[in-house]
C-alpha cells in the first residue's frame, strides 16, 4: 500500500487510504483551529475549555466521517471525473442547508434566481469543488506538485478564516458555518498533502492500533452527549461564547438549531432553557394560559400573575385617564385640537443621540434642534423594533403585532374624523414593510424611487424630492384641505442610505463638504443635514401657507443605527434591541401647547393612541398607551407618574423596558441582560446575575404582552401582507419616477 497517496491528487491506487486515516483529516483540521479559539475566550475555565474541545472534536469527527465515506465510495469508481464528483459530494451536506436560507433576507430574496437558490447553489458548489478535485488529481504527479497543492489548500484555509473573522461577523450564520467547515477541511487536507509530499506515514501501520479511530469516535460521542447536557450551564460561559468565541458561537448555534425540534427559537441543550422541545407554543417568553395544566412560559408555574397584574395596571390607568380626559378643561383643549391638521415626519434610521438640543447639534441640524426646542421633546422614546417594518407599522397602528389587526390605522382613524390623508413613501419601505398596511386609509400617496440603478442601493438623495412631492400633494388638494383638515406623512430615507449614497449626487457632495474620506459615523452625521435642510423647507412652507396655527407636527425616527462603536451591534440595524438601535428622537409641536422636555419613557406604539385622542377626541383600544397626560397641561401627578412596560422585539433578541430597568434576551444563546437605564444608559453593566429575581419577573411581564413573529423572509412578508389585507383595500398608485 502506498503511504503517500493523497486525498485529492496523485496517481490512483488500487488500495484506498484506510477510513481511519481519512478520519484524521477532520480531526487535524479541528485541532489546528482549536487553540486559537480557546485563546480568544477570556477568562478561561476548565468547563468552558472542555465544552469547546467537545464541539471541535465533534466537528472534526463529522468532517472525517464525510471524507472517509466519500473516499471509500470514490475508490470504487473507475472514471477520474466521476470519482471527483463522488469525493466532492459531502459538500452537499452543508451547501443544501445554506442554500435553503441564504436568500431569505429582505434584499437577497429579490435577487435574480433567489427563489431556486436551494437547487442551484448546492449544485454549483458541488460541481465547482468536483472540478477542483479533478484538476488536482490530474495535476499531482510528483512530490513537488503535491507540495504546491498543499500550499494552495493552506492558503484557502487561511483565506476562509480571515473572511470568517472580518466580513459580516454578526450576520449570515449559515455562510459563516460553511466557511468554518471549509477551513477545517482545507487545513486537514493541507497537512495530509504536506505529509504525502515528504513521504511520511500519515497513519500507523494496519497491524497497530487498528481500532484507534472507532474508539476515538465512541469517546468523542460520549463527550459530546455529556456536553449537550452539562455544557454552558453558567451564564458567564454563554456570554463569553456569544461575544468572544467566533467558531464556538457558530458551533453552538448549529447545535441549538439541530436540537430545536419545534423550531420556536429556544433550544434545550448547551444551556438552553426550553422546557418542551417538541411544542412551539411552550418556551420562555411564551404567553401563559393560566390553570390549563401546562407551563407555557417555562417559569415553573401554571398561573399568569404578571398578566393579571398588567391587566389591572392598564385598567387602573385607563380609568384614571378617562376621568381626567372627560373633565371640562380637557374637553375644551381637545375641541381646539380636533380641527387641526397633522404632519408626520418620519426619518429612517436616525439615532436619538445624534440629534439633541445641544449647541453643537443646533449648528449642524438647526431645524431638527428647533423642533426639539419649540415642541414637546420626549427624551426617552423607544422604538418597538430595530427595523422599519415593525416600528413604522407600530406607529401607524399602535399594535405590537401591527399586521395581525383589522383595527383602523392612524390614517383610517383620521380619515373617519373628516380628514384627507396623504403620504410620500420610498419604494424600499413599501417593498419590505408592505403596501397593504401602509396605504390603508390614504386618499393618495406617492412612491419615491431612490434605487434607480440597483435594487435596494440608494442611487441619489431623495430628501428634496420627498418634500417636493409632499407639498405637491397639498397643492393638488388645496381646496379640499381648506374645507377640512388633512394628514400628511413624509418618510425621509437619506439617513438610512448613508453607507450607499456617493458624492456623485450633488446634494450628497454639498452635505459632505469635504474631499477627504469620512468614517461611517462622520458620513452618517453629515447626511442627517440633508433631511434637516428639507425639514426647514417644509416648516417654512407651513408658516407661509398660514397653517402653523392649526397644524400638529410630529418628528420621529423608526429606529436607530449601528455605527461600529459596539461589537454587540449589527453593521446597520435590526436583529438586536440595544439602545443604539431603538432609542429614537421624538418631538411634537402643538399650537397652543407650551414647550417642554419630557423624560417619561414611552414607546412609539403610544404615538397612535395619543394622536388619536388629540385629533379625534376618541380613545383607541390598542397595545400602546396614550401619553396625553404629558401633552396637555393640568393632568394629575399620579396619572403622569404611571408607567407601563415597553415591548422590544427583534429576530435575534427580545426584551422589555419597565423603567428604569431593561431586560434583553437572546433566544438561541439563552442569554439574559438586565440594565438600569437610569444609571447605565450605555448598557455596559449587566445586572442579570446580581438580580435574577428581577430578571425573572421582567421576563414574566414580557410573556404577558402580545407576541409577534419577526419573520423577514419573502414567505414571512407574503403572510403578513395577506393578514394586513383583511383591513381596508388600499389604492395602488404608480411609483413616482425620477
Amino acid at each position: 500500500m502506498k503511504r503517500n497517496a493523497p486525498l485529492v491528487g496523485g496517481p490512483t491506487t488500487k488500495v484506498p487510504w484506510p477510513p481511519r486515516a481519512d478520519m484524521a483529516v477532520g480531526w487535524v483540521g479541528a485541532a489546528l483551529l482549536f487553540p486559537f479559539e480557546v485563546l480568544s475566550l477570556q477568562p478561561r475555565s476548565v468547563g468552558l475549555i472542555a465544552t469547546v474541545f467537545a464541539l471541535f472534536a465533534a466537528l472534526g469527527s463529522l468532517v472525517g466521517l464525510a471524507v472517509a465515506a466519500a473516499n471509500t465510495a470514490g475508490a470504487r469508481v473507475g472514471s477520474t471525473w466521476l470519482r471527483a464528483c463522488v469525493r466532492a459530494s459531502p459538500s452537499l451536506l452543508v451547501t443544501i442547508v445554506v442554500g435553503l436560507r441564504l436568500f431569505d433576507g429582505a434584499k437577497a430574496s429579490t435577487l435574480p434566481a433567489a427563489a431556486c437558490a436551494p437547487l442551484w447553489f448546492p449544485l454549483l458548489c458541488w460541481l465547482g469543488l468536483a472540478a477542483a478535485v479533478g484538476l488536482a488529481q490530474a495535476y499531482v504527479t510528483t512530490p513537488r506538485r503535491r507540495l504546491a497543492v498543499a500550499l494552495a489548500l493552506l492558503g484557502m484555509g487561511v483565506a476562509f478564516e480571515w473572511i470568517n473573522r472580518n466580513v459580516q461577523r454578526s450576520g449570515y450564520f449559515d455562510v459563516h458555518t460553511m466557511l468554518l467547515v471549509s477551513t477545517c477541511v482545507a487545513m486537514g487536507l493541507a497537512v495530509r498533502e504536506f505529509d504525502a509530499a515528504f513521504a511520511r506515514p500519515w497513519s500507523p501501520p494496519p497491524s497497530r492500533l487498528t481500532l484507534w479511530a472507532p474508539a476515538a469516535l465512541v469517546l468523542i460521542l460520549l463527550g459530546f452527549v455529556a456536553t449537550l447536557v452539562l455544557g454552558l450551564q453558567a451564564h458567564a460561559s454563554r456570554w463569553q461564547v456569544a461575544t468572544q468565541g467566533l467558531h464556538t458561537r457558530l458551533l453552538v448555534r448549529a447545535v441549538h438549531a439541530g436540537f430545536d425540534f419545534d423550531r420556536d427559537g429556544h433550544p434545550n441543550v448547551l444551556g438552553g432553557d426550553d422546557c418542551d422541545s417538541f411544542d412551539a407554543l411552550i418556551h420562555p417568553g411564551a404567553p401563559e394560559k393560566p390553570h390549563n395544566g401546562v407551563d407555557e412560559n417555562c417559569d415553573g408555574r401554571d398561573d399568569d400573575v404578571a398578566a393579571a397584574a398588567l391587566a389591572q395596571q392598564r385598567l387602573s390607568q385607563k380609568t384614571m385617564a378617562a376621568a381626567w380626559r372627560n373633565s371640562p378643561e380637557v374637553q375644551q383643549q381637545l375641541a381646539a385640537t380636533a380641527t387641526m391638521n397633522l404632519i408626520l415626519i418620519s426619518i429612517d434610521a436616525l439615532r436619538a443621540d445624534v440629534v439633541d438640543a445641544s449647541e453643537a447639534s443646533q449648528k449642524l441640524y438647526p431645524n431638527l434642534s428647533q423642533m426639539l426646542r419649540e415642541g414637546l421633546h420626549f427624551t426617552r422614546a423607544f422604538a418597538p423594533s430595530a427595523g422599519t417594518d415593525l416600528s413604522m407599522s407600530g406607529v401607524l397602528t399602535g399594535q405590537i403585532d401591527p399586521y395581525a389587526t383589522t383595527k383602523p390605522t392612524l390614517a383610517e382613524a383620521l380619515k373617519r374624523s373628516g380628514r384627507r390623508a396623504y403620504a410620500v413613501i420610498p419604494t424600499e419601505v413599501t417593498r419590505y414593510v408592505g403596501k397593504p398596511l401602509l396605504a390603508r386609509g390614504l386618499d393618495e400617496y406617492k412612491e419615491l424611487v431612490g434605487d434607480l440603478y440597483e435594487r435596494d442601493v440608494g442611487s441619489h438623495s431623495t430628501s428634496g424630492r420627498t418634500t417636493e412631492l409632499g407639498l405637491g400633494l397639498l397643492n393638488t388638494h388645496q381646496d379640499k384641505y381648506k374645507e377640512k383638515p388633512f394628514f400628511l406623512w413624509l418618510h425621509y430615507f437619506d439617513v438610512h442610505e448613508h453607507d450607499e449614497l456617493r458624492a456623485t449626487d450633488k446634494r450628497v457632495r454639498a452635505a459632505l463638504q469635504t474631499g477627504a474620506p469620512l468614517s461611517r459615523p462622520e458620513k452618517y452625521r453629515q447626511l442627517v443635514t440633508l433631511v434637516d435642510e428639507q425639514i426647514g423647507v417644509l416648516l417654512n412652507e407651513v408658516t407661509q401657507r398660514n397653517l402653523a396655527h392649526n397644524t400638529v407636527i410630529v418628528v420621529v425616527s423608526d429606529h436607530g443605527e449601528g455605527l461600529g462603536e459596539d461589537r454587540r451591534l449589527p453593521q446597520n440595524h435590526g436583529r438586536f434591541v440595544y439602545n443604539a438601535l431603538v432609542h429614537v428622537p421624538l418631538a411634537i409641536r402643538i399650537p397652543g401647547i407650551a414647550t417642554k422636555t419630557i423624560d417619561h419613557p414611552i414607546s412609539l406604539l403610544d404615538l397612535y393612541p395619543t394622536l388619536n385622542e388629540l385629533l379625534t377626541g376618541q380613545s383607541a383600544s390598542v397595545d400602546g398607551s396614550s401619553f396625553l397626560a404629558h401633552v396637555l397641561p393640568g393632568a394629575p401627578a399620579d396619572l403622569k407618574a404611571k408607567t407601563h412596560p415597553l415591548p422590544l422585539n427583534e429576530s435575534d433578541q427580545f426584551g422589555v423596558i419597565a423603567w428604569p430597568y431593561k431586560l434583553l434576551v437572546r433566544r438561541r444563546e439563552n442569554l439574559a441582560e438586565l440594565y438600569n437605564l437610569q444609571t447605565d444608559f450605555a448598557e455596559a453593566r449587566n445586572l442579570a446575575l446580581q438580580e435574577p429575581e428581577r430578571a425573572k419577573a421582567m421576563l414574566a411581564t414580557y410573556s404577558a404582552l402580545p407576541s409577534v413573529d419577526v419573520n423577514r423572509t419573502a414567505r414571512g412578508r407574503l403572510a403578513r401582507n395577506r393578514t394586513a389585507l383583511r383591513g381596508a383595500q388600499p389604492q395602488q398608485p404608480k411609483p413616482e419616477q425620477r
